[in-house]
């Protein structure tokens, strides 16, 4: 659960910082210089972007076609990513959270 607290809007970022857990947003918002701030970024999408990236990774089970019968439905989103062997689907995902090896990459196909 994310406390009100963890929550910042464009004219608190000077005075509280918060660290992304989760994974590094592109625009660090939380060092935002505000007379530089682009045009584009409202409070409204520094809200989320701190709903976001303020969790910890958890580790969640995967669950395969033996095991989808275990899954109990949760309010966090969840992403499949699939496609063919060799391609870059754990280097995918170790790229947006950036981290090395959360998604162990095979050599091999």
């Amino acid at each position: 659960m994310i406390r009100s607290s963890n929550v910042f809007f464009k004219n608190e970022i000077a005075s509280k910082k918060l660290t992304p857990h989760l994974a590094k947003p592109y625009l660090n918002i939380n060092f935002l210089d505000l007379e530089k701030a682009p045009f584009w970024l409202s409070n409204e999408h520094i809200k989320k972007g701190n709903y976001i990236f303020s969790s910890k990774i958890i580790a969640y089970p995967v669950y395969v076609a033996q095991t989808i019968h275990k899954y109990n439905p949760t309010d966090i989103p969840q992403v499949a990513i699939f496609g063919k062997s060799n391609v870059g689907k754990s280097s995918l995902i170790n790229a947006i959270l950036n981290y090395r090896e959360v998604a162990q990459a095979s050599k091999t196909p």
